[in-house]
């Protein structure tokens, strides 16, 4: 994932430099932009006009690279409203692109697949860079993935009344088993890597003296002065 700044200085969301309704993001909304248009750079073309109403924080693409539209503590137009609020108001907007694989109906909601191989593959791609800009976002706003209301779909954010009604990008994801679920816990596994349990050594020093009881004191000493080093004795 890589993050390229591509501001959207003629927009007027961009322009109007608003912050945050606490100064600074709570979370993330994963969008999906609802065409099938693989290239985030159309998008970030068409949003950096001085017309246009709409504006995320960011487009993505299926190789990883994130074209940012505005800076990531201004407010953005990307969520619509509810009852209960905006999530303009408080949360990053970063756009998902779909593959040409994806053929929407006359109502823009149902869909069918020319190429499921593809559109799988495209998805699954999308999918990792996205989890991987999440946890980008969550460690340098020191947010918990886990935690409720941080990283929501649109879809999400809708049901709760603070977005609009839209069904992205779980519409998507869902039907190869990406949901957001499976989401947060990525980005979660990624700011809290597992061990293995096993613990590796690196011999930096080998001393070679003839008395045992003098090489377990060397050992001890040399312990003594940096205590994150391991000394030991061995007989050769």
């Amino acid at each position: 994932m890589k993050i390229i700044e591509k501001f959207a200085i003629n927009n007027p969301c961009y322009k109007n430099n608003i912050p945050f309704k606490n100064s600074k993001p709570i979370g993330m909304i994963v969008h999906s932009v609802g065409v099938s248009q693989p290239d985030p750079l159309v998008f970030v073309k068409n949003h950096s006009v001085v017309t246009s109403q709409v504006v995320p924080h960011g487009f993505m693409g299926e190789d990883g690279t994130m074209y940012q539209l505005l800076r990531f503590n201004q407010k953005g137009w990307h969520g619509g409203s509810g009852i209960k609020g905006s999530v303009n108001d408080t949360h990053i907007g970063i756009e998902t692109t779909e593959p040409k694989g994806i053929k929407y109906n006359s109502t823009g909601t149902a869909f069918s697949i020319t190429d499921e191989t593809a559109v799988k593959s495209f998805v699954s791609n999308m999918f990792k860079q996205t989890v991987e800009l999440a946890a980008y976002l969550c460690k340098m706003f020191d947010w918990d993935p886990l935690d409720d209301g941080i990283l929501l779909s649109h879809n999400e954010a809708g049901k709760r009344k603070i977005a609009s009604g839209h069904v992205d990008p779980d519409h998507i994801w869902d039907r190869y088993g990406f949901t957001m679920d499976k989401f947060r816990q990525e980005v979660y596994n990624i700011l809290n890597p597992k061990t293995t349990g096993k613990m590796y050594g690196v011999m930096k020093q080998v001393i070679a003296l003839s008395d045992e009881g003098k090489a377990k004191q060397y050992a001890q000493q040399m312990q003594k002065e940096d205590p994150d080093s391991y000394w030991f004795v061995m007989e050769k």
